[in-house]
């Protein structure tokens, strides 16, 4: 189960960075972040992803959630997860007095309006929710950049 948050309840001072492990998917480092509030901390960020819009293109064993990205309420949602995305590579550079350059490959992905969408879900919902799941940093020899996945969810309220 992920607690995930509107866009507008994120708190970038709530946002910590673990300490950094080798990286088993990629030669390099990853640092986990944590989000803590006054009520609870969690593994990450997962944050509800309002797109409006949208379509999901099954093929094979993929899911591509493809919206508009004209449209309002997305231009909306883009500009906040792509300042988002910057700061908290920015705040991870500074925290870790880091100079590698940073890769805005979330911003690239939303940017076009094709996100690869992670599937736990057999029955398809009538209404479906998108979650955005920030993991954590990947660290390579020269870049940095976000660890993060979309995934559909049931939201029980």
């Amino acid at each position: 189960m992920n607690i995930a948050y509107k866009l507008d309840q994120i708190e970038l001072h709530n946002i910590y960075f673990l300490d950094s492990k080798k990286n088993i998917i990629m030669d390099g480092q990853f640092t986990k972040i944590t989000y803590s509030d006054a009520f609870l901390t969690t593994n990450g960020i997962a944050l509800l992803i309002p797109f409006a819009s949208t379509s999901l293109d099954k093929t094979y064993n993929k899911s591509i959630l493809k919206f508009n990205t004209a449209d309002s309420t997305n231009i909306r949602i883009i500009n906040e997860l792509t300042r988002l995305e910057k700061f908290i590579l920015d705040y991870y550079k500074h925290t870790t007095h880091n100079t590698k350059a940073p890769t805005t490959t979330l911003t690239d992905h939303i940017r076009s309006g094709n996100v690869k969408v992670y599937r736990d879900i057999t029955s398809i919902p009538s209404n479906p929710k998108y979650v955005l799941k920030i993991s954590g940093i990947w660290e390579d020899q020269t870049r940095i950049g976000l660890t993060y996945k979309f995934m559909e969810s049931i939201m029980i309220t």
